[in-house]
């Protein structure tokens, strides 16, 4: 088991490396019916020269069941299961960690629940992380802390304030202040990286990037922050299973019901279903599923009792897992994370990441030709059918003219890392 830390992502690197889906070769066997060459396809039948030609009138109709069409050359094809509950390999994880001082002993246990995952390979194989901070911006300048965020030197600067958390980041504090060198003494990795995926030093980027500030920052509003983060603009891969998952030992807005601030943070905060609204304004995804690692029973110095279970109640409308940390068990954050790595690589709706970024030619549904239409970036292929309620096979015909570029990541995977501007 490693170190104690926690959560979020390596960088996207072209559409095919993005998505880590696999081509199905064009060239597999064919029936005995069929003969395939250069240039040429489809049942080719040979006539015995002892037997006189049928006339057309003479001809015996046959009816053969249809059978998917076969690539033609030039053409690649991807097969991927849909419905049923079977899980897609594009999953997207965004952690939203309350960085405050009392957070230590919660983060370690999420990361060894995260660990033993690692450890037993229970990632889908194209998993992705990422993480973010529970900080507020201020709804008029959204650059800006809100107002009754406490400790704005340092905490301005969070590395997970309204981006995710990346080496950029990391370095960025520790050269603005220098004193909190300490506190961020682990350095960061891209913003997107997978669950077993190392910095340079071999720290894993998910506890170096769930290194906490530590402070009394005030105010833990991770709805709020999480929403003004996908307001920005697209976070997740496209056609990804995207994943919210909430870890903080209060709830939102993390502060008494006298405090100036209370009134205007409850009336900011978004429910679960306007969380998933406004990301789905933003980009197309297989499925977004909130979950939540908080506190339910009294425990801790923190207040929530006057709040609710705004994360629990966020998470069950979506669809997603939730835990009492209070009541939690080291074996418990293991069940907890396995529960939301499984169930938050469902699909919910009929979309498939496309493995190249090339025209589509034709999708079938166990070898049916259906009717689709691509996202607006054509990176994910959206069926004009019901989601299939068995588990069903999904093939995508594509003419593969050209990949991208190496090193090219794609729009949605850089579009919320930027450093706001202060």
């Amino acid at each position: 088991m490693r170190a104690l830390g926690l959560v979020a992502t390596a960088a996207l690197v072209g559409c095919a490396q993005e998505y880590g889906l696999q081509s199905v070769d064009p060239q597999v066997a064919v029936g005995p019916q069929e003969i395939v060459a250069q240039g040429q396809r489809g049942p080719v039948e040979v006539a015995t020269p002892s037997t006189p030609a049928a006339t057309p009138s003479e001809r015996p109709q046959k009816h053969r069941p249809r059978v998917p069409r076969r690539p033609r050359e030039g053409l690649v094809a991807q097969e991927v299961p849909l419905g049923g509950g079977a899980r897609t390999d594009v999953v997207d994880f965004l952690f939203v960690v309350d960085g405050s001082a009392s957070m230590k002993s919660v983060v370690a246990g999420v990361f060894d629940g995260f660990d033993a995952l690692v450890d037993e390979d229970a990632f889908p194989k194209d998993a992705r992380i990422a993480v973010t901070s529970t900080l507020p911006a201020d709804p008029t300048r959204r650059s800006h802390l809100h107002p009754a965020v406490h400790h704005r030197g340092l905490v301005r600067f969070d590395p997970g304030f309204q981006r995710l958390v990346d080496a950029e980041g990391i370095a960025a504090v520790r050269t603005t202040f220098p004193e909190a060198t300490e506190l961020f003494a682990l350095d960061g990795c891209d913003a997107w990286f997978a669950p077993g995926d190392e910095n340079a030093r071999g720290i894993p980027c998910f506890q170096a990037h769930t290194q906490l500030s530590l402070l009394g920052v005030g105010v833990e509003a991770g709805l709020t922050a999480v929403n003004q983060l996908l307001e920005r603009g697209p976070v997740f891969r496209t056609g990804a299973a995207a994943n919210i998952v909430f870890v903080s030992d209060t709830q939102d807005p993390g502060i008494k019901a006298d405090h100036p601030g209370f009134d205007e943070l409850v009336s900011m905060r978004p429910t679960g279903d306007e969380v998933v609204a406004t990301a789905a304004a933003r980009q197309l995804t297989s499925s977004l599923r909130l979950h939540a690692i908080a506190p339910v029973t009294r425990c801790g110095n923190e207040p929530y009792e006057h709040i609710g279970d705004v994360y629990g109640d966020a998470a069950r409308a979506t669809g997603g897992q939730a835990m009492d940390l209070c009541e939690a068990t080291p074996d418990d954050y293991v069940a907890m994370v396995r529960g939301i790595v499984d169930d938050g690589s469902v699909p919910t709706t009929p979309v498939v990441p496309l493995s190249h970024q090339d025209r589509v030619r034709a999708v079938f549904v166990d070898g049916v030709e259906v009717p689709y239409h691509l996202s607006r970036d054509h990176r994910a292929v959206v069926l004009d059918t019901p989601m299939p309620s068995q588990r069903s096979n999904v093939r995508i015909e594509y003419k593969a003219l050209s990949t991208p570029a190496a090193g090219v990541a794609p729009p949605a995977a850089r579009a919320s890392t930027n450093l706001p501007k202060r």
